[in-house]
């Protein structure tokens, strides 16, 4: 009789073992914050939104893609030693947290000279496709390039 009530207790413990976290919160550059529920039916779309759901134990997991993020990110609640709020990448996808800003809206100027509206920051570097572009120099001193004067189309992007 004693062996059923130990095998029992067993398998609980390994079922409870299995889950080692609480709830995963999902999140992916097409999701929608308004409609979403975090699940993987419906993420969210910024991973604010997927932070500001999750509770101890949680995961806050990201799709594929790239996620822009205007300023520091900030976890709003702390995990527990035992129960951290993680936030990874879905396992198997590829997934870039980027600071900078990508430019779009180019136009010709003249020739081979594109001009776009910069936003309204300081240049501190521009990259195209991925590489950084070397600064123009004048006089020798280093200066921010003007962003009419960048030849272009590419991908670009402005970084802080």
């Amino acid at each position: 009789m004693r062996k059923p009530r130990v095998l029992a207790a067993v398998l609980l413990l390994l079922a409870g073992a299995s889950k080692a976290h609480g709830r995963d919160w999902f999140v992916e550059p097409l999701g929608q914050d308004k409609e979403a529920d975090g699940s993987g039916a419906k993420p969210f779309q910024s991973i604010e939104q997927g932070l500001a759901a999750a509770q101890p134990g949680d995961r806050v997991v990201l799709r594929s893609g790239e996620y822009r993020l205007a300023a520091t990110l900030r976890f709003p609640r702390a995990g527990q030693r035992d129960k951290p709020i993680t936030l990874a990448a879905r396992k198997g996808e590829y997934v870039a947290l980027l600071g900078s800003v990508r430019l779009t809206g180019w136009v010709r100027h003249q020739g081979k000279v594109w001009k776009t509206k910069a936003p309204s920051r300081q240049v501190k570097g521009l990259f195209e496709d991925g590489e950084r572009l070397v600064h123009p120099r004048e006089r020798g001193k280093r200066e921010d390039p003007p962003v009419e004067a960048i030849q272009a189309p590419g991908r670009w992007t402005q970084q802080d």
